[in-house]
């Protein structure tokens, strides 16, 4: 008998896991249902958008252009609650002569 014979190892060689994840859980997301049961295998949002930000070549938020601007206006809100906070700090107390 001739033909083709797909094994679970090549995919591992081909995606390799990544620090906490399991070769194994690649494995299932690849074929869509688990080896031991067939059950179906749900994809987590956090892989499946991981997976679409691979394919769309997309860079990672804190290098965009949107994330530095985000972290610019983040930066500029903490310092002015900061101010905001010292200067109650700051009215409050008394120094003695």
């Amino acid at each position: 008998m001739r033909g083709k014979v797909g094994t679970w190892v090549n995919s591992q060689w081909k995606y390799q896991a990544t620090p906490g994840q399991f070769s194994v859980a690649i494995n299932m997301y690849e074929k869509g249902k688990r080896r031991d049961d067939g059950r179906a295998v749900e994809i987590p949002l956090t892989v499946s958008l991981s997976c679409a930000a691979l394919y769309h070549k997309l860079e990672p938020w804190e290098d965009s252009a949107a994330g530095k601007a985000a972290a610019k206006a983040a930066k500029a809100k903490f310092n002015d609650s900061l101010e905001v906070a010292f200067k109650k700090v700051i009215k409050n107390v008394t120094i003695p002569e």
